[in-house]
C-alpha cells in the first residue's frame, strides 16, 4: 500500500513540472510532427570562431582529424538532463552527488589522427569478441575452488606442503589457461593490435581547477609505481608539439621476454603455431598513453609514435571548427548541441571487415559454411545502410533530439510518399512506422534469414552428434514440409515490393475461444489488446495467394504429423469484398467439453486471430480482419506529401488501455494493475512520444529522432 501511495503522489506531482524543456503549443496532429522533423535545417555557413564559441575543447583538435566525438557542454548537458523529473527518480536522492562529480568536467572531446579511423572501426568491431576469451578465467576459478575443497581435511603438519602444491596446480592452470586463450585467439588478436598500432587518438577535457591540481600528484604516483614494480610498461616524458607530455609506454617485447616466454622456459614447452602468431603480433605492438595540461585542460594522447601522431590545434582557424567535418552542426549551433560526431567512411568499412573477422572467434567445430555466410550477410547489410560517413546531433528542445545524416542510403527509397501516415494521427494507434525498402536491401534480408535458418540447424546437428558421444546416431532431417513453406515464404516475398508498415492500436480484442465458454472468460470479453498489423506492397497479387495456399498446406501436413490429430488445425476461411480477399480461420469442431481445455493447450490458438488481407496492391497480416482491411484499402488509395520513412510510438493510447482495463482485471490482478495503472500514468505525464523521419538531402541521408515530452 505504501508503494501505492507513493507512486500516486509522484504522478499527481509530476503531472503539474515540466520535462527537459517547457513545452509549448504543439502542432495539431501527429503527422505534422513528424512533416516537420522532415524538414531541412537552413543555415549559412558559420566561422571557426564562431563555431569555437559553441563547440568548446574542439577548438584544440586538429584540422586533419578523421573522426571525433563531442559533448562540449558536459556538466550543464548533465544537469539539464538531470532536472527530468523521471531521472531525478530514478537517481534516488543523489542527483546532488552526480551533479557534483559531473560538474568536474564542461567540456569534452576525443578524435582520431589520419588514416586511424579504418583501424578505429576494426577495432570496435572485434573488441567485443574477444569476451570469449574470458571463459578460460573462469576455468581457474573453479579449478581453484576444487582445489580448496580437496585439501581442507589434510592434516596441520601438512598443509604447509598441500598449500604449495596448490599453488603449483593453480599456476600450472593459469599457464595452460593462457595457451588454450591464446589459440583461440590467434585469428583475431593480431587483428586487433595491428589496428591498434595504426591508430592513434586525441581527448582533451576541460576540468574544474580543483580536478587539475590533482593530475600532477596522480602523475607522480603513477611514475613511481610503474618504476618500482611494472615489467611491462615504462615510465616516458618528452616534449611533443611544443608541450611537455608524462605518461607510459606498453612495450609488447617487454609482455613477452618478462611475463610469457619465462612461463613456457618453465615448464619446457614450445609454443604452437598458433600461439606464436599470437606471442609475434604482442611483440610488435608499442604504444603510448601520455597527457599534458594547457589551461583548465587535460589532454591525453594514445599513440605509437608520439612525435609524429601528437598535434595540438593553435588556433580555432587550424582546427576541425575549420573544415567541412563541422559545417553539419552550423544549423543547430542555436540549440546549444549536447552531444556530436563524425565517422567517416572509413570507419564504417573498418568495422564491416572486423564484423566478418567475429568468425574467426568461433571454436574451429562450430565454425561451419553457414556461420560464414550468416556473418557476409550481416556485414553485407550493414555496409548497404551505412554507405558513407556519419554524422550526428543530439540537443534538447522540448524533449530529447538526435538528428544523423549520411551518404545515399542503398537500403531504402527515399523518393516515395508514404501511404498510410494518416494512421500517425487516429487517437487509438500506438505505433505507426512505414518506409519503402530497396529491392536490393529486401533481397539480403531474406538470404540473411535464410542463412540464419541454414546455420541454426547445422548448429543443432553438431550439438546432437556432439550430446551423442560414441552412440551412433543420425541427425534428423529438416521435415519435407518446413522447406516447402520456406521455398513458398520466399515465393510469396518474391510478389511484393519494398513498401512495408508495422501498425499497432489499443482497439484489439482477445480471441472468442478464450473469452466465451466453456473454454474460455465471459469476464474478460471486454479487454482491450493491442491490434498489430504488418503491410507489404504487392506486385504479383496471384503469385502470393498461390503461395499462401501451399504454405497452408504444408503446415497442416506438419501439424498433423507432430500429433496435431487430438488437437486439430485450425481451419483457413476466406472471402471477398471489394476486390480484397480476406483470409481467417475458423476454429474446428472439437470434442465433448470435458476434454476442451487440454485439447486447447496443443492447438496452435493463436492462428485464430490471424487475418490477413491481400488486394492488387496491399497484403498485410494482423489479429483483426476489420484492421487488415482497412490498411488494405488505405494502401491502394493512400498518399502523402511526406516521402522516405516515418516513425511513432505514442503512450497515450497505452494509458488510454490500461485505464479501461483496470476496473475488468481488479478482481483478477488485485493491487497489481492499480499499481500498473499509476505507473503508466506517471511516465505518460512526462513523455508523449517517440517519432522519427528519415529523409533524401541532396546526396545525403538525414535521420531525426525526437523524444517528446510534455
Amino acid at each position: 500500500m505504501k508503494t501505492k501511495n507513493t507512486l500516486m503522489l509522484l504522478a499527481a506531482s509530476l503531472a503539474t513540472t515540466t520535462g527537459l524543456h517547457a513545452q509549448t503549443a504543439a502542432p495539431d496532429s501527429m503527422s505534422a510532427v513528424l512533416q516537420q522533423l522532415a524538414v531541412s535545417p537552413k543555415a549559412s555557413a558559420l566561422t571557426p570562431e564562431q563555431r569555437a564559441a559553441k563547440l568548446g575543447v574542439l577548438a584544440l583538435i586538429p584540422a586533419d582529424a578523421e573522426t571525433f566525438v563531442a559533448v562540449p557542454h558536459f556538466a550543464d548537458s548533465i544537469a539539464n538532463l538531470m532536472s527530468a523529473p523521471l531521472l531525478q527518480m530514478a537517481a534516488q536522492g543523489k542527483q546532488q552527488d552526480i551533479l557534483k562529480i559531473t560538474g568536474m568536467v564542461k567540456s569534452i572531446a576525443i578524435a582520431t589522427g589520419p588514416g586511424s579511423s579504418e583501424a578505429m572501426g576494426r577495432m570496435l568491431a572485434l573488441m567485443p569478441s574477444m569476451a570469449a576469451l574470458n571463459s578460460p578465467l573462469m576455468e581457474v576459478q573453479a579449478t581453484d575452488m576444487d582445489d580448496e575443497n580437496d585439501d581442507s581435511d589434510i592434516d596441520d603438519e601438512k598443509q604447509e606442503e598441500a598449500e604449495k602444491n596448490r599453488m603449483e596446480r593453480m599456476q600450472k592452470s593459469s599457464f595452460e589457461s593462457s595457451r588454450n586463450s591464446m589459440r583461440r585467439a590467434a585469428d583475431i588478436m593480431p587483428a586487433l593490435l595491428q589496428a591498434t598500432n595504426n591508430c592513434s587518438t586525441l581527448a582533451v577535457a576541460e576540468l574544474d581547477p580543483s580536478a587539475i591540481a590533482s593530475i600532477d600528484p596522480f602523475l607522480m604516483q603513477a611514475k613511481q609505481g610503474i618504476s618500482n614494480s611494472d615489467q611491462v610498461m615504462t615510465w616516458h616524458e618528452g616534449t611533443y608539439a611544443g608541450r611537455p607530455w608524462k605518461g607510459y609506454i606498453f612495450d609488447g617485447k617487454n609482455l613477452v621476454q618478462n611475463i610469457i616466454l619465462p612461463d613456457y622456459k618453465k615448464y619446457n614447452v614450445t609454443p604452437d603455431a598458433a600461439e606464436q602468431k599470437v606471442i609475434d603480433a604482442l611483440a610488435a605492438t608499442k604504444f603510448h598513453y601520455l597527457c599534458t595540461v594547457q589551461d583548465n585542460k587535460l589532454i591525453i594522447s594514445f599513440c605509437a609514435n608520439p612525435a609524429k601522431d601528437i598535434k595540438i590545434a593553435a588556433s580555432p582557424k587550424e582546427s576541425i571548427l575549420s573544415t567541412s567535418k563541422v559545417a553539419f552542426a552550423d544549423a543547430r549551433l542555436d540549440k546549444n548541441p549536447d552531444l556530436l560526431y563524425a565517422l567517416d567512411k572509413a570507419f564504417a568499412e573498418g568495422a564491416s571487415s572486423g564484423l566478418l573477422g567475429l568468425g574467426n572467434v568461433i571454436p574451429a567445430p562450430a565454425r561451419t559454411p553457414q556461420i560464414t555466410a550468416l556473418l557476409k550477410s550481416v556485414s553485407d547489410i550493414a555496409k548497404l545502410s551505412t554507405p558513407d560517413a556519419m554524422t550526428g546531433l543530439l540537443w534538447a528542445d522540448k524533449g530529447i533530439h538526435f538528428e544523423t545524416t549520411q551518404g545515399a542510403t542503398a537500403a531504402l527509397d527515399l523518393n516515395s510518399p508514404l501511404q498510410l501516415l494518416k494512421y500517425a494521427d487516429r487517437p487509438e494507434t500506438i505505433l505507426y512506422g512505414e518506409c519503402n525498402y530497396t529491392s536490393r536491401f529486401s533481397a539480403l534480408m531474406v538470404q540473411m534469414v535464410e542463412n540464419a535458418a541454414s546455420a541454426t540447424h547445422a548448429m543443432y546437428n553438431m550439438i546432437h552428434s556432439t550430446s551423442m558421444g560414441d552412440q551412433p546416431s543420425q541427425t534428423p532431417p529438416v521435415p519435407p514440409q518446413l522447406l516447402s513453406m520456406w521455398q513458398n515464404v520466399k515465393t510469396a516475398i518474391s510478389g511484393m515490393d519494398g513498401k512495408t508498415a508495422l501498425l499497432m492500436d489499443n482497439k484489439g480484442t482477445l480471441p472468442d475461444i478464450l473469452v466465451a465458454p466453456p473454454v474460455g472468460d465471459p469476464s474478460m470479453k471486454d479487454i482491450s489488446v493491442p491490434r498489430i498489423a504488418l503491410y507489404k506492397g504487392v506486385t504479383n497479387r496471384l503469385r502470393i495467394s498461390m503461395a499462401w495456399d501451399k504454405m497452408y498446406a504444408s503446415a497442416k501436413e506438419l501439424y498433423a504429423q507432430a500429433g496435431g490429430s487430438n488437437a486439430p488445425m485450425p481451419e483457413l476461411k476466406q472471402a471477398e469484398k471489394n476486390g480484397i480477399t480476406i483470409y481467417g480461420f475458423a476454429m474446428p469442431k472439437l470434442p465433448a467439453a470435458a476434454e476442451q481445455h487440454g485439447i486447447l493447450i496443443g492447438m496452435p490458438v493463436v492462428l485464430l486471430d490471424t487475418r490477413i488481407s491481400i488486394s492488387d496492391k496491399a497484403w498485410v497480416i494482423g489479429s483483426s480482419s476489420g484492421y487488415t482491411y482497412d490498411i488494405a484499402r488505405a494502401a491502394t488509395t493512400g498518399t502523402s506529401e511526406l516521402k522516405g520513412a516515418a516513425f511513432a510510438f505514442r503512450l497515450a493510447p497505452i494509458k488510454e488501455m490500461v485505464d479501461k482495463n483496470a476496473p475488468l482485471m481488479k478482481g483478477m490482478m488485485p493491487g497489481a494493475i492499480e499499481q500498473v495503472q499509476t505507473i503508466t500514468a506517471l511516465i505518460a505525464s512526462q513523455i508523449d512520444g517517440i517519432y522519427g523521419t528519415t529523409t533524401a538531402e541532396g546526396n545525403k541521408t538525414r535521420s531525426h529522432l525526437y523524444l517528446r515530452t510534455k
